[in-house]
Parts: C-alpha cells; structure tokens; sequence
C-alpha cells in the first residue's frame, strides 16, 4: 500500500490555517500584557499583626456580652437572732 500524500492546496489552507491560530494567540497575549500593565491588580490590604487580631477579638466579645445584673442587696436576718 503506497502512502498518499495531502494535495497541496489542501495542505497549503491547513498551513494558512495554523499560522493564523498561532498569531491570533500571540496578538492577543500581547494585548492582554499591554492592558495588565495600564490596569495592575488591587494590592491587597496587609494582614494585621496576632496583636491586633487578638485585641480585635476581644473588644468584640467585650461589646456582645450581656449587661451584668445588679447585684441583690444583702437579705436582712430577721431581729431576734
């Protein structure tokens, strides 16, 4: 069985084909690098350090407790005792 080689007109449209797949891809990634460059990303806000979370923590639970109740005043021994 003899190997058939593609037509050359066909081969030449699959090659016209890949080349412009390939330089769509390549403009595009320039272009994608070019608008990343004019619009970086957020810098994100710095972790705080454990004190401040710490400190964070506790004035929350601080403000959600519930108020603490008056005490009673003492009861009074009946007299005679």
């Amino acid at each position: 069985m003899r190997y058939k080689w593609l037509e050359t007109s066909l081969a030449q449209t699959m090659a016209w084909i890949w080349l412009v797949i390939l330089a769509t891809a390549v403009v595009g990634y320039a272009v994608f690098r070019w608008w990343r460059k004019r619009h970086p990303l957020p810098v994100p806000k710095p972790a705080p350090s454990y004190s401040q979370q710490l400190q964070r923590r506790l004035n929350e639970h601080r403000g959600a407790s519930k108020p603490s109740k008056r005490s009673k005043p003492p009861r009074k021994q009946p007299r005679g005792h």
